[in-house]
This record gives structure tokens, C-alpha cells and sequence, in this order.
């Protein structure tokens, strides 16, 4: 927690955070399952391929397929803007 002479010396950039709004979303939080699926290439990289499922729901081998797809088009970008990493998330049917 900052006081105000803290964040004055911060500067004019800090920016501060919702504490209520952070503690709602931690006690929102539940366990998620996480699964390892080995390296595969996608867009000319080799990438470390993992699931991470939300209750209830699963994810399968037919949803590497277009995971991969999308992740070879972000790849792609990424080298002509620089980045260094890539996360998919979500449904990607």
C-alpha cells in the first residue's frame, strides 16, 4: 500500500490501482487446470504448447489446430514489431 508521499514521488505517470476492484476479482479467482502439450511449430518457431481450462470445460487435440493457426499469425507479427512472447487465450473455435 502507498501513501500520498509516495505516490507523489512516483510522479505524475503512477497509476493507481482499484483496491476494491482488485479484491473482488482475486475473490472471484478459482483453480484452473493446466496441461502441458509438448513443442510444436507454429510460423517457423518452435513454441511450448499449454492448456489452461477453465471448470467445466476442456480443451482437446482439436484445439491445437486452430490455436496454432492463430498463433503462427501473431508470430508473424510479432517479428516485425519486435515482440518476444505470445499467449492465446480463450475459445478459439
Amino acid at each position: 500500500m502507498t501513501d500520498s508521499s509516495d505516490r507523489a514521488a512516483l510522479g505524475a505517470t503512477a497509476t493507481l490501482v482499484d483496491e476494491k476492484a482488485l479484491m473482488a476479482l482475486a475473490e472471484g479467482h478459482h483453480t484452473r487446470t493446466a496441461r502441458a502439450w509438448g513443442t510444436r511449430e507454429a510460423g517457423g518457431h518452435l513454441v511450448k504448447v499449454y492448456a489452461i481450462e477453465a471448470p467445466g470445460r476442456t480443451v482437446g487435440e482439436a484445439d491445437l489446430g486452430p490455436a496454432l493457426r492463430l498463433a503462427a499469425d501473431q508470430l508473424a507479427l510479432g517479428r516485425r514489431a519486435g515482440a518476444l512472447g505470445l499467449a492465446i487465450e480463450g475459445d478459439v473455435r
